[in-house]
């Protein structure tokens, strides 16, 4: 039987997470059970372990979804053509939930066109697809009071707000 040899409780578990360490407590009923998805990156937009990946997911799709550009001309056409390749990719990622923004406008920008290949780019073979996204950072805890008054189920926000009541 595995055990945990510290009992983490709440308190000890806020003071870790924020450090980036991933806190492994035993749960009642549960097991053990790692709580948190963080790594220990000082930099808070790679703060997480499913934003790491998301982006190494992008990395690699981009890589395999772009290799037909190796035998085509270094044209605006080829450009445009690239440009809605990688808008395919990371729309579908947007409508997934992986990326936030209200718009994809706002979850994702590509740029692919003379102003990042220039001539001289062109000249030596290149091309270039400058790619900005905005993943979504997780939900590591939902906090919800679930109670009985009154012969109905209440369930509440932490702060006391009520979130439903089901009699």
């Amino acid at each position: 039987m595995l055990r945990s040899t510290v009992a983490v409780g709440d308190e000890l578990s806020g003071v870790l997470n924020p450090l980036g360490i991933n806190a492994i407590r035993a749960l009642s009923g549960r097991g053990l059970r790692i709580l948190g998805a963080r790594t220990v990156s000082s930099d808070p937009d790679w703060r997480f372990i499913s934003v790491r990946r998301l982006l190494i997911l992008i990395e690699k799709s981009i890589l395999v979804s772009s290799q037909w550009c190796v035998f085509e001309p270094n044209d605006a056409f080829t450009r445009a053509k690239l440009q809605m390749s990688l808008n395919g990719l990371l729309l579908s990622l947007w409508e997934q939930g992986g990326l936030v923004g209200n718009t994809p406008q706002e979850a994702f920008r590509i740029q692919c066109d003379e102003d990042n290949n220039p001539p001289s780019q062109r000249e030596q073979g290149r091309l270039w697809a400058e790619v900005g996204v905005a993943p979504s950072q997780p939900l590591e805890f939902i906090l919800l009071r679930v109670g009985r008054a009154n012969n109905e189920v209440e369930i509440s926000n932490p702060d006391g707000r009520m979130a439903a009541h089901m009699g």
